[in-house]
């Protein structure tokens, strides 16, 4: 067995959003693989049984995206989004044999997975709008349509009239939103119909047990930005009309809107936004519709509910409540694990692991997790049903050594580290999450696994921020990026040292996001390392408030101060202002398509280091928005990063 390497990515199957059916006799889940010769992501669907009675098989095949299966309510199909046809629609699967068919007959492309009726008639789904022309969309001192002369739809201008008109990893949406449809089943493809019109995004529709109404979520209701402020909908279907049942308070999030059995409840994953947007610590929430009162289900908990721990190599892992006979089911995660638990706090799973998305049916559990040295596996009720296709077996994956130790102010911490084969000491790399308020643990990354197969050891930490340590841990970090958290990382970079194995005199730092952010702050602030990637960084959070998709209502409790009323706020935690200070060599990677942290955090950074005359590269990579999608960009990533370790490390 060897070491894993960038050229092997595209060998390495991942698998996950195990869907188990009504009677708990079937899971069904998604594969994804590289396309060898066109280089792009396709996946299928999958069918175990629960029992592993037999081996999982196929039941879609080809080069196209199949994929969000949904089981109907008897267990005899499966509903799943396509692009087989060129756009991604609702096909509908006969599991006990046959050809896929297509539900819905264009128009719009669902974004999010189908929601059945309870008498398996109708599905429901969010999808995008059409356009709106341009001359639709009037302003004051504008010109009068001309309509001899009107560009192609690709070339029309876009007029901007809302505050929210563009998300990263979507683009320029300008006034289009999220509206809700549905379509019948069994009468052959059709266009969809829309349920309602608003002008906001609505999005997570869920049948009530009496087919009767449909909740669903709505941001974007007052033109705040996106997804910060959203609230609890239900539409009535007799009427027509819908209304909102609960707004937990500022600019609050809410998703995955379930049903309890006798419809008077709705549980949610939700904030109330009571320590500002994007901070908050998600909750599983129920709303009493009778009453319209609220209760946080989870607050005794005080852990994030709805996500796992962050890993690069992952299919699905969000997943809203579930109820079943015994209470709420729901996924949180809590410090450097996630896991399936009931309400108010009870665990369902166990084991150093990370937990990702989950299903219930027939009195069983089926669930995907993975750990540092493990992908995504399928499970139900603890035992193993699926492992993912490709290459896994040829390779010896590091594990990881979890330690704690005493941040900044003595606060305890988590952290990782994880050590190449042979004898030491060996170079180090100190990776850094995004977020701030993203999670390491217990889960894979194969970025750390390609390091540590070039010959890295590779130090991970959990510094304040980190939301999977209670609200008051991942608040500190706000109003000091850069502060505390800066020695946060330092003191959990010389525990690892202390552990044994690592060379103090060959370091090098990379992060992601806000952890590129930290990347370009470390490297103003000490000379130890001997090279830096830092990858959709920020440089610069004056201009980022006005330029990213979120720099509004995320810079308000994250670095608090307005560009035009105070400056010196945003400017002094800016790495560009110490960029004199900067003598590591530092490598600058970011997607051109990036509305989260826009490519040009990277070029302020870039032009005043080469300006300095400091060592410095940039690569630029089309098409790519915060996170990458494209393999070759990924393998390219990787590599580069590998290679200019090396370089400047003699290795």
């Amino acid at each position: 067995m060897t070491a894993i390497t960038p050229q092997d990515l595209f060998r390495l199957n991942r698998i996950g959003d195990p869907q188990i059916s009504p009677d708990g006799a079937w899971v069904a889940y998604v594969e994804q693989r590289i396309d060898p010769k066109s280089f792009a992501w396709c996946s299928d669907l999958w069918l175990v049984p629960a029992d592993r009675s037999a081996p999982p098989r196929p039941v879609t095949s080809g080069g196209s995206k199949n994929h969000s299966p949904r089981w109907s309510p008897d267990g005899a199909h499966l509903a799943f989004l396509s692009n087989r046809s060129g756009s991604t629609q609702v096909w509908l699967l006969p599991v006990t044999g046959g050809e896929a068919l297509p539900v819905t007959a264009g128009g719009v492309e669902p974004v999010q997975a189908v929601s059945w009726s309870p008498d398996g008639r109708q599905i429901a789904f969010a999808a995008w709008n059409r356009v709106t022309p341009v001359d639709e969309v009037p302003y004051p001192g504008a010109p009068a349509p001309d309509p001899q002369r009107v560009p192609e739809e690709k070339d029309r201008p876009r007029v901007v009239s809302r505050f929210d008109h563009k998300h990263d990893g979507l683009g320029q949406y300008g006034d289009r939103f999220r509206q809700l449809y549905r379509c019948p089943i069994g009468n052959g493809p059709s266009e969809p119909q829309p349920l309602l019109t608003l002008e906001a995004n609505c999005d997570w529709p869920a049948w009530s047990p009496d087919g009767q109404r449909i909740a669903f979520t709505v941001s974007g209701a007052d033109d705040r930005h996106f997804f910060a402020g959203s609230d609890l909908w239900v539409l009535d279907l007799g009427t027509g009309q819908a209304e909102r049942v609960w707004h937990p308070g500022g600019q609050c999030n809410t998703s995955r809107p379930a049903w309890s059995p006798e419809g008077a409840r709705i549980a949610l994953v939700a904030d109330n936004a009571a320590h500002g947007s994007y901070t908050t610590t998600d909750g599983l929430w129920e709303v009493d519709l009778a009453t319209g009162q609220a209760i946080n289900l989870t607050a005794g908990l005080d852990r994030e509910v709805g996500e796992a721990i962050s890993s690069d190599w992952r299919h699905g892992g969000f997943t809203g409540p579930t109820w079943t006979p015994e209470g709420w089911l729901f996924l949180a995660r809590s410090e450097g694990q996630s896991h399936i638990y009931r309400v108010p706090g009870e665990l369902q799973t166990q084991g150093a692991m990370a937990v990702g998305g989950y299903s219930y049916g027939g009195g069983r559990t089926a669930y995907q997790a993975n750990t540092p040295d493990q992908p995504d596996w399928i499970y139900v009720d603890g035992q193993v049903v699926a492992r993912p296709g490709g290459a896994w077996e040829e390779f010896q994956l590091a594990p990881a050594r979890h330690f704690r130790y005493e941040g900044y102010e003595a606060w305890p911490m988590d952290g990782w580290v994880m050590l190449p084969p042979g004898e030491g000491p060996h170079p180090a790399a100190l990776c850094i999450h995004g977020g701030p308020h993203n999670v390491y643990g217990e889960a894979l990354h194969l970025q750390f696994q390609l390091l540590v197969g070039a010959g890295y050891a590779v130090v991970y930490l959990n510094p304040r921020g980190t939301q999977a340590y209670g609200q008051e841990f991942a608040s500190a970090v706000c109003g000091d990026w850069g502060g505390a958290d800066y020695h946060d990382l330092m003191n959990g970079l010389d525990a690892a040292i202390g552990l044994g194995g690592i060379d103090p005199e060959r370091l090098v730092v990379t992060g992601w996001s806000y952890g590129g952010f930290m990347t370009n702050r470390i490297v103003t602030q000490t000379r130890r390392f001997k090279a830096a990637m830092s990858g959709a960084c920020i440089s610069n959070l004056h201009s980022f408030y006005g330029t990213s998709d979120i720099g509004d209502p995320f810079l308000g409790i994250q670095v608090p101060g307005l560009p035009w009323a105070e400056p010196e706020a945003l400017l002094a935690r800016s790495p560009l202002q110490a960029v004199e200070q900067v003598e590591t060599p530092v490598l600058l990677l970011h997607g051109e398509q990036d509305l989260r942290c826009p490519i040009s955090q990277s070029e302020e950074f870039y032009l005043a280091l080469r300006k300095l005359s400091k060592p410095a590269a940039f690569v630029r990579y089309p098409g790519e928005p915060h996170s990458f999608n494209q393999p070759l960009h990924i393998y390219d990533r990787h590599r580069r990063t590998i290679a200019w370790f090396d370089f400047h490390i003699g290795q």
